[in-house]
């Protein structure tokens, strides 16, 4: 009796041991689909690209800009001689 016991502690051993490892196998494969369906939406349409790209562009613009006049008003203020920024027209 004892040795069947014993017998069976070990098979109910393995079996747990057996489920724990399937069940991280399976939460691995769950994690690797998820990954997989991240990757299918991580780059959005050329179209939408383009445009996040355009209003990059636009926006580098407006911060040089911006940085442009700062540094002119500091120097303005500081006393040095500051000329008139240029004006382009087309």
């Amino acid at each position: 009796m004892k040795k069947a016991r014993s017998t069976l502690r070990r098979s109910l051993h393995t079996l747990k041991e057996s489920y724990f490892a399937a069940k991280e196998e399976v939460a691995e494969f769950h994690r690797l689909q998820q990954e997989a369906r991240y990757a299918q939406h991580l780059l959005p349409d050329s179209d939408v690209l383009d445009r996040l790209l355009r209003y990059r562009r636009e926006i580098d613009r407006e911060l040089y800009r911006a940085i442009a006049e700062l540094e002119r008003l500091q120097r303005q203020r500081l006393g040095n001689a500051v000329p008139d920024p240029l004006k382009l027209t087309m």
